[in-house]
């Protein structure tokens, strides 16, 4: 009967920081278009609806 085996190791964990600093969340949409990082995100968001064709842009009410 053999003795106890330490298994192998297979995988190893590797953390990284990203190079950039995370912006801080703007409290209105002026302070975010002037962050260069975050008016780059509102443009994915914006283009990944118009390209799967989730919504439609509609006309303004009159009653608002």
């Amino acid at each position: 009967m053999k003795g106890i085996v330490k298994p192998r190791k297979i995988f190893t964990l590797s953390v990284s920081q990203p190079n950039h600093t995370i912006s801080p969340i703007p409290k209105n949409p002026k302070l975010a278009l002037s962050d260069p990082n975050w008016k780059s995100a509102m443009q994915s968001e914006f283009d990944a609806l118009i390209r799967n064709k989730t919504w439609d842009l509609v006309p303004h009410p009159c009653d608002a």
